[in-house]
């Protein structure tokens, strides 16, 4: 009996010794100062998991952020229907010959378009890698008036003209 008493009570010291919460478990009679102590590989392991997940959301964002707007979806090329015909201008007091041209429609690829209200100003026109809100210009001579929700409207000078988005 006293040998099982002997052996549960070494079992609870070594228990003990491995949780050294008193100065009287590390100073018994059973501890030995020469065992290498077990690291706990939570430390590591956590840090290890922090890495990875960091380095996977960096590499994530980097993939989306370089991802084009949408892949799926077949952009919109807006063309002028008709190509204006020159106006041929004949000057009265000279001889030479002046042909005006109206500016054409601007040639654009609408990959998506963002209508909330009528006159929003969070309505949004997505081209290429621009971002058009109403009032910007698309080129040198066409202003963006308005986006709706089936096209936009785009002025130059005192013409307007209205582009469906299909």
């Amino acid at each position: 009996m006293s040998y099982i008493l002997d052996a549960l009570q070494k079992a609870e010291r070594d228990r003990l010794r491995e949780n050294t919460k008193e100065l009287d478990d590390i100073v018994s009679a059973n501890w030995n100062p020469y065992t290498p102590d077990t690291e706990s590989m939570s430390v590591k392991t956590l840090g290890a998991v922090a890495i990875v997940l960091l380095l996977l959301l960096g590499v994530g964002g980097y993939l989306i952020l370089a991802k084009p707007i949408s892949d799926s979806v077949e952009p919109l090329v807006v063309v002028p229907e008709q190509a204006h015909p020159s106006v041929l201008v004949i000057p009265t007091t000279t001889q030479e010959l002046k042909v005006s041209r109206p500016i054409s429609l601007p040639v654009m690829v609408v990959s998506g378009h963002m209508f909330i209200a009528q006159a929003s100003a969070s309505n949004r026109l997505f081209t290429g890698q621009r971002t058009l809100k109403a009032g910007d210009r698309i080129d040198e001579n066409w202003i963006l008036l308005t986006i709706g929700p089936d096209g936009f409207r785009i002025r130059n000078g005192e013409r307007t003209e209205y582009l469906p988005y299909r």
